[in-house]
Order: C-alpha cells, then structure tokens, then sequence
C-alpha cells in the first residue's frame, strides 16, 4: 500500500523553510514583490511550474504575476528561469 503524502515531500528543505519563514512574516506585515521582465521572459514556463505557491500562470507566451499576496519569497522562480527574467525583492 502506497503511503499518503502530505505534500511536503514535493517541496525542497530550503523552500520549507521559506515557508514558515513566510508564515511568519506575514504576521509582521512582510510582502514581497516579484517582477517578470517580458523582455527577457521567453515563456519556457519553469517559473510556473516550479513555483510552491502558484504565484506565477502563462499568459500571451510570458509568465505573469497573478497571486501576488501568495509570495513566499523563496525565490525559486528566480533560480529556475533561464534568462533571468524574475525578480523577488522584499517590499
């Protein structure tokens, strides 16, 4: 029998931690900003796909922002694009 997941085995130690860190920061009112330069996204979707708080859809060919509060700063959207198109910065 399959042993039932609690999701956290699909997250990376780092991006856990980012996780309660996020928690936590948003009780102290922390937000974060995240960019998309479409000039330079070229719509590969890693961004999306590899966000743990979909955050980020395609749309027109281009990743954009559509769950902005959802942020947890973990910046793995920012590792995993290829043209350096995402930003994350603490607001």
């Amino acid at each position: 029998m399959e042993a039932v997941s609690s999701g956290e085995e699909k997250l990376g130690a780092g991006c856990l931690q980012e996780m309660y860190k996020h928690n936590f920061a948003k009780e102290v009112n922390v937000v974060y900003r995240i960019t998309i330069d479409v000039d330079k996204c070229e719509g590969c979707g890693e961004c999306v796909d590899n966000c743990p708080a979909s955050v980020l859809e395609m749309e027109g060919g281009k990743a954009v922002v559509v769950n902005a509060d959802d942020c947890l700063g973990c910046e793995t959207c920012v590792s995993v694009c290829p043209n350096e198109a995402v930003t994350v910065e603490e607001v």
